[in-house]
């Protein structure tokens, strides 16, 4: 079995879909083979998709999928999890493949997959000369970082300047807007 899952982190509450690949390597076929896929505390599970097997799941945590017919030597089936993320943290995930014959391979029988979930986590730090001559131009530096590890939509800043500044230029490369002494700053 070989088990894959998103290459980006996740958002908490956001749902993503990891993929079972079951493979059996031979040289006989396989009768009855099960895939059992135990989710850990922060993943819940919603729905699956497969050509070759039925999953069902009593708890949403522990999910039973039984492929729908024997698996000749060789032959691979895929079932596609759709999971909701309700914890954040690095999730790490295991799902492991029995059968009815005797494997003497036991150690390609159960793959883990690790998710990163969580919510972004902005900062900002505000950059300045410490001292200014009247009249002389002043820059004001705003510096947004992401510390992850979920993606960043819709981000607004919004800056209050003091009240004697005149001519504010707002940066052109960051749409930003001047009402009064307030910069606001939007990235999409």
């Amino acid at each position: 079995i070989f088990k894959q899952g998103p290459d980006l982190p996740v958002a908490t509450g956001e749902s993503f879909q990891y993929t079972l690949v079951i493979t059996n390597g031979g040289p006989d076929q396989v009768i009855t083979t099960t895939v059992t896929d135990v989710l850990p505390d922060g993943l819940v599970y919603e729905s699956y998709s497969s050509l070759g097997a039925s999953c069902s799941s009593a708890d949403l945590k522990t999910i039973v999928c039984p492929l729908d017919a024997p698996l000749d030597s060789g032959a691979i089936v895929q079932i596609f999890l759709n999971v909701r993320a309700d914890n954040s943290g690095l999730l790490t995930n295991q799902a492991s493949v029995t059968g009815t014959l005797l494997d003497p391979y036991l150690d390609n029988n159960a793959s883990q997959f690790a998710t990163s979930v969580g919510d972004a986590d902005l900062t900002i730090t505000k950059l300045a000369p410490i001292a200014v001559d009247a009249g002389d131009p002043i820059t004001y530096t705003l510096i947004v970082t992401n510390n992850g590890p979920g993606l960043a939509e819709g981000v607004q800043i919004v800056d209050n300047l003091p009240p004697n500044l005149t001519n504010v230029l707002p940066y052109p490369a960051v749409p930003c807007n001047l009402d009064g002494g307030v910069v606001t700053c939007a990235r999409k």
